[in-house]
């Protein structure tokens, strides 16, 4: 049957670096032009976060960011993805929100809450997609609600955008 959940992911972002991998080379081997894609550009050193509890979807999403320039940390739960957070002082974070041991909206709170970690730009990447769960990952502090599985170029497009402040937006 058709890929689903965790292989459909991996597959998806198999496809998106061999694409992209592609893409790279034939952008080093041609005269420069108009960047068609600016995250590519992205040797900003910005530091992300990835907390994610499936290894294989931590470890594709590493790959994916450290080839675009980022400097990557995995957390695979909630307490590690705080420690790093405190440690590591991530400019993103990129949080799915069932982890297994407390869930990315009580993390997202935690972070907020902490000067350390307060300023950090929170993505949510989730399979949870109502309205229910958007509206409570905004209430948490989560800036962005993707929806699982998110194509890698709207990943990286999204990163690219200046984050919205904090709070902006009524709320």
């Amino acid at each position: 049957g058709p890929l689903r959940g965790v292989d459909a992911l991996k597959f998806q972002i198999f496809n998106a670096l061999s694409n992209l991998s592609g893409r790279l080379r034939a952008l080093q081997n041609r005269p420069p032009s108009r960047p068609e894609l600016p995250a590519l550009q992205a040797s900003k050193g910005l530091r992300i976060l990835v907390v994610e509890d499936d290894p294989d979807s931590a470890q594709s999403l590493r790959r994916l960011l450290e080839l675009c320039g980022y400097k990557v940390t995995l957390a695979y739960s909630g307490r590690e993805g705080l420690e790093a957070a405190q440690r590591t002082r991530p400019d993103i974070v990129l949080c799915d929100i069932g982890l297994p041991d407390t869930d990315g909206y009580e993390l997202a709170t935690a972070l907020r809450r902490n000067p350390a970690t307060a300023e950090a730009r929170l993505i949510a990447v989730t399979a949870y997609g109502s309205e229910n769960d958007q509206k409570r990952s905004r209430e948490a502090g989560f800036q962005l609600h993707l929806v699982k599985p998110v194509k890698p170029e709207n990943l990286l497009e999204e990163l690219d955008k200046p984050a919205k402040k904090v709070g902006a937006g009524g709320a």
